[in-house]
């Protein structure tokens, strides 16, 4: 909205005042996405992201710019500290410049590169996970459909009635969900 305005003449100093924030605010608004890969602010576009979390993707390559921003989205945290721990455990080749960031205070340079090694993994650990969640709900959907066609026999809805009432009731009303 900000950027439209000052496209159609509005300076960044009527802006600031109409808005009564202070025209640095405005400013670095205007230039807070350059810097940043199109597909990463593709994927966090309707996101609650912070504008500190952003400045720190340009620290970032990138191709690591997409994987903090899938990584933001599919856990649901778009907070500066988050961002701050991805460039952290982000190895040095996929920063820009190619040098590390200054740890916080009161982390060694040990437990950073403990850090590293152990968000590689569980970004690794996260993305297999992730592959084989959508292959186990293609799984249980075709079983739960599988399940709903036996029910409708009656010669089995009978026999478990009969047997395994119990049973058949927590069968039917698993069958009955829309969504697992």
């Amino acid at each position: 909205m900000i950027v439209r305005a000052i496209e159609h003449g509005v300076t960044p100093d009527q802006i600031s005042k109409a808005l009564s924030v202070d025209p640095r605010k405005v400013r670095a608004s205007l230039n807070l996405l350059d810097g940043i890969d199109a597909e990463a602010v593709e994927l966090l576009k309707e996101k609650p992201i912070t504008a500190a979390a952003l400045r720190l993707f340009r620290k970032a390559k990138p191709v690591r710019q997409v994987d903090m921003a899938q990584l933001m989205v599919s856990g649901n945290n778009y907070t500066w500290a988050y961002a701050e721990a991805l460039i952290l455990g982000t190895p040095a080749e996929q920063l820009v410049g190619g040098s590390k960031p200054k740890s916080p205070h009161g982390i060694s340079d040990e437990e950073v590169t403990r850090m590293e090694k152990e968000m590689e993994v569980l970004e690794r650990d996260y993305r297999l996970h992730q592959d084989k969640f959508g292959e186990n709900s293609l799984h249980l959907n075709a079983a739960q459909r599988y399940v709903k066609r036996l029910l409708e026999n009656i010669k089995v809805k009978r026999f478990m009635g009969n047997r395994y009432p119990e049973l058949l009731e927590e069968i039917q009303e698993l069958a009955a969900l829309e969504a697992l």
